[in-house]
């Protein structure tokens, strides 16, 4: 009897708590995120989700994200677009985002050539004429700076270390991410009761979108979506916290 019940137990802890469901993505969902900064509010995020109309096989998804500053803060000033274009299976088609290249400010344009294995950066100015041209090799697990955050949403059930490529300005380097699977009751003021997330950490190795780089950590909700929910990043003043606090096409569980 005693046997039995140490086997019981044993086949107890082999068993996760909850499994997890694939990663969907989520046609409509739009995501509110305010920035903060110790006790000054920096800003907002907003994050657009919505399908590529056509019949394509694997599907394709458009992702908006806009970073509003804060206008009280006198000595933050950022307004920024960007959009990436992606497939369900992660693989980045279009990268478009404003960039200031030699003291101008030019629309870039990354297309991606699976097939060639080729990036191409089309610089266009305030006419829409196109002033620059250039390529670069596509790396293994190359993924811009947005489609970053549906990389770790698609991997977050994991218990692994991966490391992904991504750019900026026509420059690269590399985001490591500790996956750890560890679950967690994460509340905030819009989710009082708490929420279910799943905890993971990193170090992005090159100055990315809204300067971001160096450690961050972040808690995702522990469900299909994935939602980032509460994360840590470091930026050029610091560190800062990003909380969700309105959402469309997702709710907690």
């Amino acid at each position: 009897m005693k046997k039995i019940f140490l086997l019981l137990v044993f086949c107890a802890t082999m068993i996760p708590a909850r499994n997890f469901e694939p990663y969907r993505f989520m046609d409509g969902e739009e995501l509110t995120y305010k920035v903060n900064y110790s006790f000054f509010n920096l800003g907002t995020i907003v994050m657009q989700v919505n399908r590529v109309p056509g019949d394509y096989s694997p599907k394709r998804y458009h992702i908006h994200l806009v970073i509003e500053s804060n206008p009280l803060l006198f000595w933050v000033d950022n307004h920024s677009v960007y959009d990436s274009y992606i497939d369900e299976n992660l693989r980045v088609l279009k990268f478009v985002s404003n960039e200031n290249v030699e003291g101008e400010i030019y629309r870039a344009e990354y297309s991606f050539n699976y097939e060639d294995s080729v990036i191409t950066r089309r610089l266009y100015d305030n006419n829409n004429t196109l002033k620059k041209q250039d390529k670069q090799k596509i790396r293994p697990k190359m993924i811009d700076g947005i489609s970053l955050i549906f990389f770790a949403r698609a991997n977050a059930h994991k218990q692994a270390r991966d490391t992904v490529f991504t750019f900026i300005e026509n420059k690269s380097g590399d985001v490591i991410f500790n996956f750890k699977n560890e679950r967690h009751i994460t509340k905030t003021e819009h989710v009082p009761d708490g929420l279910e997330t799943v905890y993971f950490d990193g170090r992005l190795n090159i100055s990315g979108i809204a300067g971001v780089s160096g450690p961050f950590s972040a808690y995702f909700s522990r469900d299909a979506s994935r939602v980032p929910f509460v994360s840590f990043m470091k930026v050029f003043i610091g560190s800062v916290r990003l909380e969700l606090i309105k959402w469309k096409g997702w709710q907690p569980e």
